[in-house]
């Protein structure tokens, strides 16, 4: 689990993109649907990172951040 204190993500609720920041470097981020489909996956190597979330129908989305040290998932909601 990554520390919560170190993880901001914003805006929540999002429009079209979602910045993700954390202490370590961010590896991957992959957005599941409430069912636990998996429906995009986008790798970085940063501590700051941009999510596009335009394409997406508006609804709730659990987005799953993986860094060195380990993994969160986090709950973002899609206007």
């Amino acid at each position: 689990d990554l520390d919560l204190a170190s993880l901001k993500y914003y805006p929540n609720p999002v429009d079209s993109e979602l910045t993700v920041s954390y202490k370590d470097q961010i590896k991957l981020i992959e957005v599941y649907d409430l069912t636990g489909k998996q429906i995009k996956v986008q790798k970085f190597d940063s501590n700051d990172v941009r999510v596009d979330m335009s394409g997406l129908s508006s609804g709730t989305y659990m987005l799953r951040v993986q860094a060195n040290t380990g993994s969160q998932f986090i709950k973002i909601i899609k206007k």
